[in-house]
C-alpha cells in the first residue's frame, strides 16, 4: 500500500472516508480555471455556508456537489489508477506521526510554477521525512506535455532538490512529455546540473482512456475494449471504406487549420474526408487567414497562396461540424466508432507540434481502439517514440519521413504528399491494404491496453526510499 499524503483533506464522505484533498501548493498561484485555487475554495465556503473539512450530507444540493467535484483535480490517486488498491489517501500529520513511508504529490496542469516562482517552501515535517528516507515528493503533470519544453523547468527542479539536500530517489517528476529525460541528460552531460531528481515519462492518456471511461487496471476494461476493437476488425474485413480520411479538429491551432484547408481546397484531396474544425473564439472572422499568412512559410510546397485564397472568405468564428455542433468543450470523452469504421486512415492532429516535446493525448489512441491506421501530425519524432514503447506504425505502406522533419512547413508538405498518394488509391486498394495491416493494428491495441508502464510507475512509487552511497 502506498500512502499518499496531503497537507489537508477538504471533503469527507458521510461515512468518514477521505474524498477530496487540497492542493499541496495551494498558496502558489499556479492553478488554472478548471481546477480550484485558494480564492475559489473560499468562495465556495462563503456561497454555501460550509466549513472545511466538509462532510457530505444526504441533502446536499447538486450545485454544491458539482462545485466540490472540482477538488478532484488534485487527487493523485484518481489521476493514476487505484483499481487494485495500491494507494491510500492520508494527511501529512498522520503518516509523520505513525512513521510510515509515504509520497507527497504536487499536481501541475501548466508550467506556471516554474515561470512565476524561483522555488517553493516545503513543510518541515515533509523535509525531515524525505531526509530520513521515509518519503518521496512526486510532481505530476498529467494532461499536458509542457514540462521540459524549456530547460528552466529542469534546472528549477535541480535547484529545489539541491536547496534541501535531496537526491534522485527523493523527487520523482512524472510528466507527459516523453522527451523530458533527453533534455535532463543533456544538461547533466554538459555539467550544468547533477542527477539529483528522477523524471518518469508517463503517458496519462494511454492509461486513462476517457473515450471508453476506462482505466487499464479496471476489471473487465481491456475485455470490453477488445470486444469493440474486434467489431472494428470484422468491419475492416466485411466492408469497404466510404472515405479516405478522418480528421476531427476542435481547438484552433496552426497545423489543424493548415490540414483542414488542404482537405477542403486541394483538388487531390477534396471530398475524400470526414473532417471538422472548431471556430476561433476571438471573434475575428479572418483569424484563420491570418494564421496561415503569419505561420506558414512562403516556400510551402503545396501553395500557401491557395490556402490563403480558401481562408480569405472563410468565417473563422463558425464551427465546421460533422457529428457534434458543440466544439467549445473538450471531446476527449467522445468516440464516433462509425466514423472510424467508414474511413481508411485517421489524420491525428495532436495538441502540440513544437520541437521540444513528444506528447500524446487521447487523439492518438482513438484510431488504435478502432483498428484504424493513422498519420500523426504532432511533435517531430512522435512515431519514433511510439516505436520505442512497442507500437508499430505504417512505413511499410507510405512514407513516414515527415516524423523526422523539424521544419513546420516541410513537415506539413511531406504529410500532404502522403495524403495525395493515399487519395489516389481506389477503395478496393484501401480495402486490400487494410487487410495487410491487421497484425500492426492488433499489436497497437495490445500495447495500448498493456499495464506495463502503469505497473512500472507504481513499482517506482512503492519502492522504499533508499540512501545513495
Amino acid at each position: 500500500m502506498i500512502n499518499v499524503a496531503y497537507n489537508e483533506i477538504l471533503v469527507y464522505t458521510t461515512d468518514g472516508k477521505k474524498l477530496f484533498p487540497n492542493s499541496n501548493i495551494i498558496k502558489y498561484n499556479v492553478h488554472p480555471w478548471h481546477t480550484v485555487d485558494l480564492n475559489t475554495i473560499q468562495s465556495i465556503k462563503k456561497k454555501y455556508n460550509i466549513e472545511y473539512p466538509y462532510t457530505l450530507q444526504p441533502n446536499d444540493s447538486k450545485e454544491l456537489i458539482s462545485e466540490l467535484n472540482r477538488f478532484k483535480s488534485q487527487d493523485f490517486i484518481e489521476l493514476l489508477d487505484n483499481n487494485k488498491n495500491h494507494f491510500r489517501m492520508c494527511t501529512l500529520d498522520e503518516v509523520y506521526d505513525s512513521g510510515e513511508n509515504f509520497i507527497y504529490p504536487i499536481i501541475l496542469y501548466n508550467n506556471d510554477l516554474f515561470l512565476k516562482y524561483t522555488t517553493i517552501d516545503l513543510p518541515e515535517k515533509l523535509i525531515k521525512s524525505v531526509l530520513n528516507k521515509k518519503a518521496k515528493i512526486c510532481f505530476y503533470q498529467p494532461t499536458e506535455g509542457f514540462y521540459a519544453q524549456n530547460n528552466n523547468d529542469i534546472v528549477w527542479m535541480y535547484n529545489l532538490s539541491k536547496k534541501y539536500g535531496f537526491d534522485k530517489n527523493n523527487i520523482i517528476v512524472i510528466v507527459s512529455n516523453m522527451m523530458a529525460n533527453n533534455y535532463k541528460n543533456q544538461l547533466i552531460s554538459n555539467g550544468l546540473i547533477i542527477d539529483n531528481f528522477t523524471i518518469f515519462p508517463y503517458n496519462y492518456f494511454q492509461h486513462n482512456l476517457w473515450f471508453s471511461t476506462c482505466k487499464i487496471l479496471n476489471d473487465g476494461c481491456v475485455e470490453n475494449m477488445r470486444e469493440k476493437f474486434n467489431e472494428c476488425l470484422i468491419s475492416n474485413k466485411e466492408s469497404k471504406k466510404l472515405n479516405h480520411f478522418l480528421c476531427f479538429n476542435r481547438v484552433t491551432k496552426l497545423h489543424r487549420v493548415a490540414i483542414f484547408g488542404e482537405l477542403m481546397s486541394n483538388d487531390a484531396l477534396k471530398d475524400k474526408s470526414i473532417s471538422t474544425l472548431g471556430g476561433s473564439q476571438n471573434g475575428n472572422e479572418k483569424h484563420f487567414f491570418t494564421m496561415i499568412l503569419q505561420g506558414l512559410a512562403d516556400s510551402y510546397e503545396h501553395s500557401k497562396v491557395r490556402l490563403l485564397k480558401y481562408y480569405r472568405d472563410y468565417d473563422s468564428t463558425k464551427h465546421h461540424i460533422y457529428d457534434c455542433d458543440d466544439l467549445e468543450n473538450n471531446k476527449a470523452n467522445n468516440l464516433n466508432t462509425t466514423a472510424h469504421k467508414n474511413t481508411f486512415v485517421n489524420i491525428i492532429t495532436e495538441s502540440l507540434i513544437d520541437n521540444r516535446s513528444v506528447f500524446y493525448s487521447e487523439k492518438t489512441f482513438k484510431p488504435m481502439a478502432c483498428a484504424q491506421p493513422f498519420i500523426l501530425f504532432g511533435n517531430p519524432y512522435s512515431l519514433k517514440k511510439l516505436k520505442e514503447y512497442g507500437f508499430k506504425t505504417f512505413d511499410k505502406w507510405w512514407d513516414e519521413s515527415y516524423d523526422d522533419e523539424t521544419d513546420f512547413a516541410i513537415r506539413l508538405a511531406k504529410i500532404v504528399n502522403v495524403l495525395k498518394e493515399i487519395a489516389s488509391w481506389d477503395m478496393e486498394k484501401c480495402y486490400s491494404i487494410t487487410q495487410e495491416m491487421e497484425e500492426v493494428l492488433v499489436n497497437n491495441f495490445n500495447v495500448m491496453t498493456s499495464d506495463k508502464e502503469v505497473m512500472k510507475l507504481i513499482d517506482l512509487l512503492k519502492s522504499k526510499p533508499i540512501r545513495l552511497i
